[in-house]
């Protein structure tokens, strides 16, 4: 890491965790090493489990042939925007703009160390600040908003999908009219949510350190960013709401007006009439009605919201252990692991 190498010729990489040494700096490593390397690395997880989710999206029997031009039009407009030039451009100018103010901000600040070096007397920009603000810092953002623009992406593809005509089924046996699977989306990013997880340890961290955090921001903090994790994820797949209320109302509907008939004529069977006053004539008209009982109750059980808490457990780790860990500094283990558990299953 140049920046340390810097820092060490310089003599700003060590001293104590007060003077916030290059060393002891644990927002640099948090984003220039820990969450450069997982935004890198992260690549061909995410791409495949991308492509598991959406396979059966996009082939029968869930969507019929008649919806497969439509879908391809929409990978294609994804694919498109994923390899625009302008938009990776449009980042490296955002990401260079936020690497500009986060080294103003340290300058302003002027609490680490290793920002400034001294020669006699007077003060100036180390080179490991230097380097950081227009190598590391550019990088580090730049990664970042280019993952948020994925997620973008997905989120898109996800929702011009939605509107195409699928073959769901009220009765599957996942509960969610068998797109149950959609609702492990948010899982493909957990490296990414883990990365910017270890960002924020890292700040929370060195303020554990010095003691300027209470319990109660802690333990808010972690449920806000976990409860923004799921929002922010989850929110593609709420574009299946519509559909799956529609699905529901129908098929409840017909149910209900199949499942009278069918009763109808059971009880006239069993009794031989009708405790309604529905006359002989009335029920033989409906010429034997199939039961319909298991398709209301499914129908009436079908889960409408496309989110489930407990299928989130691995992106709801990947958010709130790095802060877990960063809590160790200053809170007992148990109590810790007691509101990790509340946080995670309720």
């Amino acid at each position: 890491m140049i920046p340390c190498l810097l820092s060490l010729f310089e003599g700003t990489a060590t001293g104590s965790f007060d003077d916030k040494p290059f060393l002891l700096d644990l927002s640099v490593w948090s984003r220039f090493l820990v969450a450069v390397g997982i935004f890198v690395g992260m690549e061909r997880y995410v791409e495949n489990g991308i492509l598991r989710l959406l396979y059966p999206l996009l082939n029968a029997p869930l969507l019929p042939s008649s919806s497969q031009p439509l879908a391809k039009t929409a990978v294609n407009t994804a694919l498109r925007r994923l390899a625009s030039g302008r938009t990776e451009a449009a980042l490296a100018l955002a990401a260079l703009g936020c690497s500009v103010l986060a080294a103003g901000g340290l300058i302003e600040v002027a609490e680490a160390k290793w920002v400034f070096v001294e020669h006699e007397g007077s003060k100036s920009l180390s080179y490991a600040l230097l380097w950081t603000s227009m190598v590391s810092s550019p990088i580090y953002y730049f990664l970042m908003f280019r993952w948020v623009w994925r997620i973008v992406i997905l989120a898109l593809l996800i929702t011009d999908i939605s509107r195409l005509d699928l073959r769901l089924v009220a009765t599957h046996p996942d509960g969610f009219a068998g797109i149950a699977f959609l609702g492990e989306l948010p899982n493909v990013y957990t490296p990414f949510v883990l990365a910017l997880s270890f960002v924020i340890a890292g700040t929370v961290a060195e303020l554990m350190i010095k003691e300027t955090i209470q319990a109660v921001t802690y333990t808010s903090l972690m449920g806000i960013w976990l409860g923004f994790v799921h929002v922010l994820l989850a929110l593609p797949n709420f574009a299946f709401n519509r559909k799956l209320e529609d699905l529901k109302e129908e098929t409840l509907v017909v149910s209900r007006s199949i499942a009278t008939r069918h009763e109808l004529e059971a009880e006239r069977a069993v009794l031989g009439r009708n405790g309604s006053g529905a006359t002989p004539e009335e029920v033989a008209a409906f010429g034997g009605v199939p039961d319909a009982k298991l398709l209301f109750r499914a129908a009436n059980d079908l889960k409408t919201l496309l989110y489930q808490r407990t299928a989130l457990l691995p992106v709801s780790a990947a958010a709130t252990v790095p802060l877990l860990l960063a809590g160790l500094i200053y809170f007992p283990f148990g109590e810790l692991l007691q509101t990790l558990r509340k946080l995670l299953l309720f």
